[in-house]
């Protein structure tokens, strides 16, 4: 599985990589950072918090003997 995140998200990083590790063969995730050039404009933005906007890439190998969505809320909070 490969996801696309950036750190002005609203989830934290953390918890979609803890969230990935109950998918993930073994448990291992990958997590690459790059920076990234915000678009600008006359206006400026407060979605950062001072940070640089980062694109996350996580990547992991689902295990397929999970046969739970990550995207079912209700589900993984039960797990």
């Amino acid at each position: 599985m490969l996801v696309s995140y950036s750190n002005q998200s609203i989830v934290p990083l953390d918890e979609l990589v803890d969230l990935a590790r109950r998918f993930a063969v073994d448990g291992i995730v990958e997590v690459e950072t790059n920076e990234y050039r915000e678009y600008s404009t006359n206006n400026s933005s407060m979605k950062g918090e001072g940070k640089k906007l980062q694109e996350v890439i996580i990547y992991f190998k689902k295990n397929l003997e999970t046969n739970k969505s990550p995207l079912n809320y209700a589900e993984v909070k039960t797990m």
